[in-house]
């Protein structure tokens, strides 16, 4: 399986964040279903069981996030992806860091890349107009911040159309318990 470990958005907080995903041409947009915070990417294993006991051991408290500001990977040249970023959140690095520790003593390797909060927006399908996306980039966004109360296991199977997303296994902030 090909997993990865998400905070998924509310449909509310999706809405809102649709309201950027325009005025822009030349890129293909996230669709709404799929938009998330991805908190770890663990790619292809077997391994899917020993993954979610173990992430069953985190116990984190409901805490807020607020989506603000528009970026690009890499943050020089040519984007290969462009994302809205998180304000700084110690609840949500500290989460992040406790899925990486719990990962990484089941054997599973390191994470590639340092956490970097971001919710990816769009991937260009050509070169953009400098112009357009810097004024695209230069747009002020920011939403209310919501509450985040669980975090999900996603599989994601690759299609011609798009990756598709199925939840594996949902956790719930200390105070609301957990569910497979």
């Amino acid at each position: 399986m090909r997993l990865f470990i998400a905070i998924d958005l509310l449909n509310t907080v999706k809405d809102q964040v649709l309201n950027v995903c325009a005025d822009l041409s030349g890129v293909r947009w996230v669709q709404p279903a799929q938009l998330h915070l991805t908190l770890r990417f663990i790619g292809e294993t077997d391994q899917a069981v020993a993954i979610i006991n173990a992430l069953r051991s985190i116990r984190f408290d409901p805490f807020p996030l607020q989506l603000q500001g528009l970026g690009q990977f890499p943050a020089k040249g040519a984007p290969r992806v462009l994302w809205i970023g998180c304000q700084a959140s110690e609840p949500l690095t500290h989460l992040a860091a406790s899925i990486e520790t719990t990962l990484t003593e089941i054997g599973l390797p390191k994470a590639d890349q340092p956490f970097k909060p971001h919710l990816t927006l769009a991937r260009p399908k050509y070169s953009l107009d400098r112009g357009e996306l810097r004024r695209w980039l230069g747009q002020q966004f920011a939403i209310d911040a919501f509450t985040v109360t669980e975090f999900v296991l996603f599989s994601s199977q690759l299609d011609p159309k798009g990756a598709i997303y199925r939840r594996e296994a949902v956790f719930l902030a200390e105070r609301l318990g957990d569910r497979p």
